[in-house]
């Protein structure tokens, strides 16, 4: 499970990468942004993740993509 949101992202999206090429490896991708249009990186996890055992969980703090609410 990887958690994170913002400009954090940019460290985790390498790291998501690098996992989900590992064998039987099962990654969940959980992302949070205040807005839908602060998303950063989605498509690219969630091509990543369509090729592997793996999902993508996403929350927007005013709930215009996702789940409304704080990604913790």
């Amino acid at each position: 499970m990887i958690v994170g949101g913002g400009t954090g992202l940019a460290s985790l999206a390498p790291l998501t990468e690098k996992i989900a090429k590992q064998k039987g490896c099962k990654v969940t991708f959980l992302q949070g942004a205040k807005t839908c249009s602060e998303l950063l990186f989605l498509e690219r996890m969630k091509a990543v993740l369509s090729r592997v055992e793996g999902e993508v969980i996403v929350t927007t703090e005013d709930g215009s993509y996702g789940v409304k609410g704080l990604i913790t």
